[in-house]
């Protein structure tokens, strides 16, 4: 990959991040998290954590997308679902933060995440 698309797939890690401040900020999700992970993130549209404001599309998005993937994962994971041991592997996650907030911030098996707050 050449600098510039290096660059491209860069920001489109950085803009979920920023979103995802957003979206915390907002009072969409509770992360602890977020705030650290999008540290120095500066997004497409150039912007950056410091004034990250996403539009309530955007915070609704991110938390629909936040809410699926932490019920599948905790599906998978549950004793319910028979089997052995489990290993959950995320590519392409190098802002996420669904380990994080399982494994330190008390995001345990089937967290459920709080319903949206009006926009």
């Amino acid at each position: 990959m050449s600098g510039a698309s290096d660059r491209a797939v860069i920001s489109t890690g950085d803009d979920a991040a920023l979103a995802k401040l957003s979206a915390v900020r907002a009072g969409y999700l509770d992360d602890d998290f977020a705030s650290p992970m999008s540290a120095g993130a500066v997004g497409l549209r150039g912007g950056s954590s410091r004034g990250v404001a996403a539009e309530p599309v955007i915070r609704r998005g991110t938390h629909a997308r936040v809410a699926a993937v932490d019920r599948c994962v905790g599906a998978f994971l549950s004793p319910r679902s028979g089997g052995g041991r489990r290993q959950v592997v995320v590519l392409g996650a190098g802002r996420d933060t669904s380990y994080l907030r399982r494994r330190f911030a008390g995001g345990g098996r089937g967290a459920a995440l709080p319903p949206l707050p009006p926009d």
